[in-house]
């Protein structure tokens, strides 16, 4: 299974995936779920690099999306600016496209 498929069966099965500010983890629930199935838990826990990854890449191309629709147009800098630092990690061309609409922003002072 691919760590797509798993993100999907484990919303199939009533689960939520969540990363863990620190990167390095990531949130499932609810347990209660969780623990009826150990094979799917050991699943997770063995892909868990991976499906950090997906995670991580999903929320990337979902704030680059917001980016380019202008939907943080008129927000404080400090979000411009903390939506702009999660893509840099990210080196998808929408990405990158989203990080020179906020350089531009910036340029003209919006």
């Amino acid at each position: 299974m691919t760590a797509a498929e798993i993100i999907k069966e484990a919303a199939r099965r009533g689960l939520t995936i969540e990363p863990h500010p620190d990167g390095q983890r990531m949130y499932v629930e609810p347990e209660a779920i969780l623990n009826h199935d150990p094979n799917f838990r050991e699943m997770l826990r063995t892909n868990k690099p991976v499906i950090l990854a997906v995670l991580r890449e999903r929320a990337a191309l979902h704030t680059a999306k917001q980016i380019i629709c202008g939907e943080f147009d008129g927000n404080r800098k400090h979000v411009q600016m903390l939506a702009s630092q999660m893509l840099q990690s990210e080196h998808l061309p929408i990405c990158q496209l989203a990080l020179q609409r906020v350089a531009s922003l910036r340029e003209h002072g919006d």
